[in-house]
């Protein structure tokens, strides 16, 4: 998908792979509501003690599989796609 968008002598060109922009967008919003419900989990657990601690360790970000460099590549485009989305008001 292709859209450009002209506003007075600005010009923002928007090219889309294989992905809905709607879907996106809504993606983006639970996202968005998932940070907000954990910040208020936080805040009401923020004085508690926990009852166990588990401890995971994960791979340097460049030793990672390749599946899972590709799923953040993928997202990252997607947070880009959505950053001019906003900035343009759509």
């Amino acid at each position: 998908m292709k859209k450009i968008i002209k506003e007075g002598s600005v010009e923002i060109k928007l090219e889309f792979g294989n992905f809905n922009v709607k879907e996106v967008m809504f993606g983006f919003a639970l996202r968005w509501a998932g940070m907000r419900l954990a910040e208020y989990i936080g805040k009401a657990v923020a004085e508690l003690q926990p009852e166990e601690v588990e401890t995971y360790e994960l791979e340097a970000i460049t030793k990672r599989s390749q599946k899972v460099q590709t799923l953040m590549v993928n997202e990252a485009k997607m947070t880009e796609a959505i950053n001019i989305l906003a900035e343009a008001g759509l």
